[in-house]
């Protein structure tokens, strides 16, 4: 019993003694967990009645596991703070509003590495999620009509691609776009996420 224990221990201690350099030259791709900061603009793909709405500034918050060199698993919270509309056509249509999304996504992250730099780090995500939006746009047309955007919460997916660049072996900073796809009744309401932000791995 003492032999296999002895046995165990020398052979754990020998994959420990292996591994160590590895750790030690691996900074940048260790796994363990991270959060995330960024400022964020909005660029709408909207349909319908909310088709000329404005850009929106907004901020996302992040939190993941990277497990690897090429996986992670990734939260995403994103505000984005006013859709805004204001227009007025030929035949006296008129039309003002504001919208603003919270938007929440699970994502699986894939990175893409760069031999020989590991500091510079593309990657890709995509999952689901929700998107809940509050407010309304309204549009008063020449019949007298009101027609308007309802505030709502549907399920929404995302994919997103960019890049994290590496200041430190804890602080990087990510530059990402992505593309919000919500579902049913918000399904008029795609739009596209630029960030950029502060990165702290832990």
């Amino acid at each position: 019993m003492k032999q296999v224990l002895v046995h165990k221990l020398l052979t754990m201690t020998l994959l420990l003694f292996i591994a160590s350099p590895a750790f030690a030259t691996d900074a940048f791709n260790r796994p363990g967990p991270y959060v995330g900061l960024g400022m964020a603009g909005g660029f709408p793909e909207f349909n319908g009645v909310a088709r000329d709405s404005g850009d929106s500034p907004g901020f996302n918050v992040r939190g993941g596991y990277r497990f690897n060199d090429y996986v992670a698993v990734e939260a995403l919270y994103e505000y984005m703070n006013d859709f805004g509309t204001r227009r007025r056509d030929f035949f006296s249509d008129r039309a003002t509003g504001n919208l603003s999304t919270n938007n929440f996504n699970v994502m699986g992250k894939l990175f893409v590495p760069i031999p020989g730099v590991d500091t510079l780090q593309p990657y890709v995500s995509g999952g689901l999620g929700f998107l809940n939006v509050d407010g309304a746009d309204r549009l008063h047309a020449t019949d007298g009509t009101l027609r308007r955007i309802e505030s709502g919460t549907e399920l929404a997916g995302r994919v997103d691609g960019g890049v994290d660049y590496y200041l430190t072996h804890r602080i990087a900073t990510f530059l990402d776009a992505g593309y919000v796809m919500p579902t049913e009744q918000l399904d008029h309401l795609h739009y596209i996420s630029l960030s950029l932000g502060v990165k702290y791995r832990f």
